[in-house]
């Protein structure tokens, strides 16, 4: 059975998605809450699957960390939104996979279930495959032009905050992803990367030097801040 959560401040949407899914055999309304507090209550005590969200409330960006703190997979997000304007804003977000107009309808409603499904397959399949064989991951999904992109960790050089958005580097490109850098470094394997400066993140195999308060990977020098030194100096000396 999979978990659903609701988050809109309209008592009418809130009805409706809930009378929805009531109907929907393998979905569950866990949760239909008018505001974050609410939610965040709720998430602290079960796993979600997909959540039903004001756009206006993800584009504030301050709940998503909390709901999922280390980049996992779930949950899936779907916003809603008066206008595909105001939903767009939002779409290259993290684990969002659909927008729909309200007031929704029962088809377009329908349509959303049947995304929802496929790529709840999806993660379920990389799960059940991953679980048993892969004890060390080796790889992680960003979305690039609304598309999950498999990235393998052994590409990424390091990881750069730019304002709302992070700027992954390989070797023979980069990545612009909506996501916070503290975000994305709690998902990343501990002792494989870490965050040298309030603004970057690195693959600690990859750093080549050294100096003062400058880290080298390949032709690029990096700031490497007093604040960290000490909390990542065992990782990078290793």
């Amino acid at each position: 059975m999979n978990k659903l959560m609701i988050l809109t401040g309209e008592p009418l949407t809130r009805s409706i998605l809930a009378n929805f899914f009531d109907g929907i055999s393998d979905f569950c309304v866990e949760g239909s809450f008018e505001d974050v507090p609410g939610l965040l209550s709720a998430v602290q005590n079960s796993q979600v699957d997909v959540l039903f969200a004001d756009a206006e409330y993800a584009m504030q960006g301050n709940f998503l960390p909390l709901i999922n703190p280390y980049g996992a997979k779930r949950p899936l997000i779907v916003l809603l939104a008066r206008d595909g304007q105001a939903a767009a804003k939002s779409y290259e977000m993290q684990n969002v996979i659909d927008y729909v107009i309200k007031p929704s309808t029962p088809e377009r409603l329908f349509l959303s279930l049947q995304k929802i499904r496929m790529q709840l397959s999806l993660i379920n399949s990389y799960e059940a495959v991953g679980a048993p064989h892969s004890p060390r991951r080796d790889y992680v999904f960003i979305k690039v032009n609304k598309k999950m992109v498999k990235l393998s960790l052994d590409e990424i050089l390091y990881v750069e905050s730019v304002k709302d958005y992070i700027k992954i580097v390989t070797e023979k490109k980069s990545f612009l992803v909506y996501n916070t850098l503290t975000n994305f470094t709690a998902s990343l394997p501990e002792g494989r990367f870490a965050r040298i400066h309030r603004s970057y993140t690195v693959s600690v195999d990859k750093i080549d030097a050294i100096e003062g308060n400058t880290v080298e990977i390949m032709t690029t020098r990096l700031p490497f801040s007093r604040k960290y030194i000490a909390e990542n100096q065992l990782k990078v000396f290793k």
